[in-house]
């Protein structure tokens, strides 16, 4: 009687033992696709895969949460892939002649959250409403690049705030946003190669962030094409280089509305056909400006508040080397503002050349 009992314990004690390994397996292999440094999604792709090239998933979401921080989705033929919320360092890539899109109908196409992150976004196709965003990035000390991506109406493509962060934008083409590209609460930006049009308000507005470099971009028929604002105690320095300008109401707008100093260098810039100010300053509250505006092109502005406009005290111009034409006021200068021309500007068939004091030198 005592053998067949030892037998019987022996079975169920190997029958133990492979259940376990078996839930053991089961286990290991959840965790190498949830540990996954390359995902893939595809057309043909279900989230139940563990979205790896010969079983890709469906979505961006799904991938997500089986890429490992500091992974990347690959996108590997053309579809929608909806929606995603992103916790972790990650990349989405979507290869030339392959269309990655998003479409929104509420909340945001990306939205980024966390602190330290690195996150690159290339090659998608994002729409939306007026009440979305595109890309939208509410963290601290983290980078985020957008590249190779198109976006279509939402209230900004690009929604970048936050302390220590850095966005760079780069060949991006956005139309029919409320505003194209939004950085401010401390972050910095550099922005390069954008084709920016119809935006109902500006095409980049940069509040309160830390640096701002735009180049090599065009914006089109936006109602303000670049606006830069210090709003707080925090100061702020832009480059703006190389960038034409066309259309609207207002081609650049700087605006220090606190005691903080806004430095801003504008080099090599077309301003064309603004309805009312083709480059202006605003200081407030005891703000203070210092703009540098060298080698532009300012011309057919209809407006009498000037080609080039400088109001208040604390706003202070240095122009340089830059052709204003066919303007109604070329230079603008309300007292107590400080205007200063190196006298090598070239001003042609203007109603007007000068309005307040502009020195040290004589225009022509």
């Amino acid at each position: 009687m005592g053998l067949p009992l030892v037998r019987c314990l022996r079975t169920q004690v190997i029958t133990a033992c492979v259940i376990i390994l078996a839930a053991a397996s089961l286990v290991a292999a959840r965790d190498v696709h949830a540990a996954a440094q390359r995902t893939f999604v595809a057309s043909l792709g279900t989230d139940s895969n563990p979205c790896s090239l010969a079983l890709p998933c469906r979505s961006f979401a799904a991938a997500a949460a089986q890429t490992n921080a500091g992974g990347e989705i690959i996108v590997v033929d053309s579809a929608g892939y909806g929606t995603v919320a992103l916790t972790n360092s990650i990349s989405i890539v979507a290869p030339p002649g392959v269309y990655a899109g998003i479409t929104v109908s509420a909340g945001d196409g990306v939205s980024i959250a966390g602190s330290g992150l690195t996150v690159k976004i290339r090659g998608l196709t994002l729409s939306g409403p007026l009440t979305s965003i595109g890309v939208r990035a509410e963290t601290t000390n983290s980078s985020i690049e957008v590249t190779d991506c198109v976006f279509g109406t939402f209230g900004n493509a690009v929604f970048v705030y936050g302390m220590g962060n850095y966005l760079a934008a780069t060949r991006l083409t956005i139309a029919g946003a409320a505003s194209g590209l939004h950085v401010a609460g401390g972050a910095s930006a550099a922005i390069t190669g954008v084709n920016i049009r119809e935006s109902l308000f500006a095409a980049i507005e940069f509040i309160g962030g830390s640096t701002l470099d735009v180049s090599d971009s065009t914006f089109s028929r936006n109602n303000v094409g670049i606006v830069v604002s210090a709003p707080d105690s925090l100061p702020v320095r832009a480059n703006i280089l190389k960038v034409a300008i066309s259309g609207g109401d207002e081609g650049i707008n700087l605006l220090a509305s606190s005691p903080a100093l806004l430095s801003a260098t504008v080099d090599r810039v077309s301003v064309a056909g603004s309805a009312n100010v083709g480059i202006g300053t605003r200081c407030l509250l005891g703000g203070s400006i210092k703009l540098s505006v060298t080698d532009s092109t300012i011309s057919d502005i209809p407006s009498d508040l000037g080609a080039i406009r400088n109001n208040d005290a604390g706003c202070e111009v240095v122009a340089g080397r830059n052709t204003v034409v066919r303007s109604k006021v070329a230079f603008v200068n309300l007292a107590p503002g400080t205007f200063v021309s190196f006298g090598n500007n070239q001003l042609a068939q203007n109603t007007t050349d000068s309005v307040g004091t502009i020195g040290p030198g004589t225009l022509h």
